[in-house]
């Protein structure tokens, strides 16, 4: 068998174990962590309003900013059409 073809299985049978893994783990959650976890892969991804240039990156701020950014994402995606 080729290199490639071995390269390719492996990849392939890793892939199949870390999967299993994250379903067993998954499954272990208590159902409301299964629904956040559900929630934020299925998100669209959101920008913020505003820009700054990286310069001015303030980490203190940075929990507000993104807890805001998931608040509106929560609220404009779950909202009643």
């Amino acid at each position: 068998m080729p290199d490639d073809q071995i390269a390719t299985r492996e990849h392939e049978l890793l892939a199949a174990e870390r999967d299993a893994a994250l379903r067993v783990a998954f499954a272990r959650l208590p159902p409301a962590g299964q629904r956040l976890l559900a929630m934020l892969i299925s998100a669209p991804q959101c920008r913020t309003t505003r820009s700054a240039p990286s310069s001015a990156y303030r980490p203190r701020a940075s929990g507000r900013t993104a807890a805001a950014t998931w608040t509106g994402c929560a609220t404009t995606r779950h909202s009643p059409a």
